[in-house]
């Protein structure tokens, strides 16, 4: 199964916005390019994460996704992605239940949920001259992904987050993802 033919069967199974983060995405590449957006834009945060290092499973699954789709190792791909979109529709919640459990990394952990959130709202929206540009600098060692500008517009994104949590103000959004000011 070709990774569009995967995005096809995932969008035919959602029938609100409440089925998943990913509901308003368009395409596979959106959703790579979130879940890309949100590794790369979270390392920093995640070295804080300290003994709640178990969210950082984002970090392990998504560039092996990404190498399968970069390599056009559809099987692969076709295997990986249910099991990161269970993570990625978990992670929040994981992230909150984790939140108790290490009181002492509460404000880490909370970043992460919000950059996620933020993240795939990013990639979900996002300008597609803007979404191809950085998907095209996207590249991986097979254990990490990287990129200078996901990198440079996850360090946006992570500020943003930082300073406005999930509630980023639409005046700072829209011009990061990409839309102009018609003015």
């Amino acid at each position: 199964m070709t990774p569009e033919e995967t995005y096809t069967k995932l969008h035919a199974s959602l029938k609100s916005p409440d089925d998943s983060i990913f509901y308003y995405h368009k395409s596979i590449e959106s959703i790579l390019l979130s879940l890309a957006i949100f590794v790369i834009a979270s390392r920093p945060v995640a070295a804080k994460l300290g003994k709640a290092k178990m969210l950082n499973i984002l970090h392990l699954q998504v560039p092996d996704l990404i190498t399968a789709w970069i390599d056009e190792d559809n099987d692969t791909f076709a295997q990986l992605f249910p099991l990161v979109m269970t993570v990625a529709e978990s992670y929040t919640p994981a992230a909150i239940a984790a939140e108790e459990k290490f009181p002492s990394c509460k404000k880490t952990i909370r970043t992460m949920a919000y950059l996620l959130a933020n993240a795939c709202g990013a990639g979900g929206d996002m300008e597609i001259t803007l979404a191809d540009e950085l998907l095209d600098d996207l590249s991986t060692d097979g254990k990490n992904i990287n990129s200078d500008k996901i990198k440079k517009f996850g360090e946006d994104l992570l500020f943003l987050t930082k300073s406005h949590g999930i509630d980023v103000p639409t005046y700072l959004w829209l011009p990061l993802i990409g839309f102009k000011n018609k003015e």
